[in-house]
């Protein structure tokens, strides 16, 4: 999985400076790692499972927006900033019951 190697290519392409791009790159991706395991689970989610995946979804924007600004913000980035997902995951405890076409297909129509 490339998210899962992505800190080596950060580190090879992204010199550490002042800024400490690199480090908040580094960051933002290991948060979301985080989020993404657990709502990769295939399982019923608990409330505080939710609750943890929403933690990291807040911090994961607040960092991606901070690095790239509201340019930076993809549909998936804000369906994460925007607590669409956790909304779905109380009402459904699971997001891998269902498929991405289905997401892909609702994010057309939104923007439509």
């Amino acid at each position: 999985m490339l998210i899962s190697g992505i800190n080596k290519i950060i580190e090879a392409v992204i010199p550490e400076n002042e800024n400490n791009l690199h480090g908040k790159l580094i960051c933002a991706i290991s948060t979301y790692r985080e989020a993404i395991e657990l709502v990769t689970l295939h399982c019923l989610l608990e409330n505080e499972e939710i609750e943890e995946f929403q933690a990291f979804a807040d911090e994961l924007f607040e960092t991606w927006t901070f690095i790239f600004g509201h340019k930076g913000v993809t549909n998936y980035i804000n369906s994460f900033g925007s607590g669409h997902i956790h909304d779905f995951l109380i009402k459904h405890r699971c997001l891998s019951l269902f498929s991405q076409q289905g997401w892909e297909a609702l994010n057309n129509k939104v923007q439509a």
